[in-house]
């Protein structure tokens, strides 16, 4: 859908927004869905997540999408005191995992700084892994997160027409984690349909930096239906620049822009969305509180 503002007013909007944000922001932020393992950060990573710190962002969560990536986000995490990870499978990588491969990935798992197993899911869009190993890769995982009570970070893409019954039947048969919560639902981008059904199975909604972005503006009355205890932010960088940088590497600093999206979607300050969805992401996946 075309935006009807000008882009000489949608430039100049953002400018005021960022610099609102700048000026304004005493909460601090979590980017709870990031890449660093990509060779996007290869060269400057000590960079980016000192940008972050510096932009507000109390804390990274490093998402795994391979055995390997996910040995990398540990390995990260353990450099850095302010990045958890997280280790899974990603739906683009996905084939019937190996008893060697789950061994593995619970080794992986179990590591403390690990918080979730993720990122897992079912992508339709992309064909780059036939939907019957997706399939059978999202159930052994979701099956490791009830052995080992985690929760799930879900990627559905064009999916959740199998995503939600599957979903249900799982929260169905399966104990939630001590925390209550199941999971988050990663890029949310669905209808109202779609969203209540994961928030009644108990799932978290996370937004990125496409909330700024003309053609979703249609979403925005679903955006504002999601409870403000359910709302989570993240960047999926280095994907997923927010509109005044669109184009060019996302990083976690940049999470400032979806707040600042955010709360003007929503009517509400940029520290209130700041509190919350930083409350939602401790809640949802701190074993122990940062260093």
């Amino acid at each position: 859908m075309a935006s009807s503002t000008s882009p000489t007013l949608s430039t100049r909007r953002d400018a005021r927004r960022h610099r609102r944000q700048q000026l304004t922001a005493t909460a601090r932020i979590i980017d709870t869905h990031a890449h660093l393992t990509l060779e996007q950060f290869d060269a400057d990573l000590d960079d980016v997540i000192a940008r972050a710190a510096a932009a507000g962002v109390d804390g990274v969560i490093c998402a795994g999408t391979n055995i390997e990536s996910s040995r990398r986000s540990v390995v990260i995490s353990e450099r850095h005191p302010t990045v958890l990870a997280t280790a899974g499978i990603h739906p683009h990588d996905s084939h019937p995992l190996s008893d060697d491969e789950i061994i593995a990935l619970e080794e992986l798992v179990r590591h403390p700084k690990v918080v979730a197993i993720g990122e897992i899911g079912l992508d339709f869009y992309r064909k780059y892994s036939p939907h019957d190993g997706q399939l059978v890769a999202l159930g052994q995982q979701l099956d490791l997160a009830g052995r080992v009570g985690l929760p799930v970070v879900i990627h559905c893409r064009q999916a959740e027409a199998v995503m939600l019954p599957l979903l249900g039947e799982w929260t169905a048969s399966t104990d939630p984690p001590p925390d209550g919560r199941r999971g988050v639902i990663h890029c949310f981008m669905a209808d109202d349909d779609a969203l209540c059904q994961y928030l009644e199975m108990g799932f978290m909604i996370s937004l990125g930096g496409y909330v700024s972005y003309p053609g979703t503006v249609v979403a925005h009355e679903v955006i504002r239906h999601i409870p403000l205890d359910r709302l989570l932010v993240e960047t999926d960088c280095p994907f997923l620049a927010p509109q005044r940088l669109r184009g060019r590497r996302n990083e976690p600093a940049l999470v400032v822009d979806t707040v600042a999206v955010l709360a003007e979607i929503r009517g509400v300050s940029f520290d209130q969305i700041a509190a919350a969805t930083t409350c939602n992401a401790r809640r949802l996946f701190w074993r122990e509180p940062f260093a």
